[in-house]
C-alpha cells in the first residue's frame, strides 16, 4: 500500500495541542515527516512519544522542538529541523494559540 505524503516533510506548530497533536498523528499516518512545535517542551515530547510507533510502521518520523510562532529566528530553526530530511519543506500546518502566525507565514 503506498501512503499518500511519504517522502514529505511537515511542521506543525502548536503540535502540542488537540488540533496540533491529531494533525501530526493524520500526517505520519499517511507516512510523512513531521516535526511539532509549541513554545513548551512538555507535552511535546509526550505527543511525539505518543506517535513514535505509528511513524515507525509507516515510515516516517516524528520529531519535536520548542518554538514561539511569533519569534523569526526560532521559526527558522523549526523549519531547518523539519526539511531535514528531504531538503525541502512540503506542509507547514500552522495552529498555535493567541493569533500567532505571522512569523510562520512569512
Amino acid at each position: 500500500m503506498s501512503l499518500p505524503l511519504a517522502g514529505m516533510s511537515a511542521l506543525v506548530t502548536g503540535g502540542a495541542g488537540g488540533i496540533g497533536r491529531t494533525t501530526a498523528q493524520l500526517l505520519v499516518g499517511d507516512g510523512a515527516h513531521v516535526v511539532i512545535a509549541s513554545r513548551s517542551s512538555g507535552h511535546l515530547q509526550e505527543v511525539a512519544e505518543e506517535l513514535s510507533p505509528l511513524a515507525a510502521e509507516t515510515g516516517g518520523y516524528i520529531r519535536w522542538t520548542t518554538c514561539d510562532a511569533t519569534d523569526s529566528d526560532q521559526v527558522l530553526a523549526a523549519v531547518a529541523m523539519a526539511t531535514e530530511p528531504t531538503g525541502r519543506l512540503d506542509m507547514a500546518v500552522s495552529v498555535p494559540g493567541g493569533g500567532a502566525m505571522a512569523a510562520v507565514l512569512d
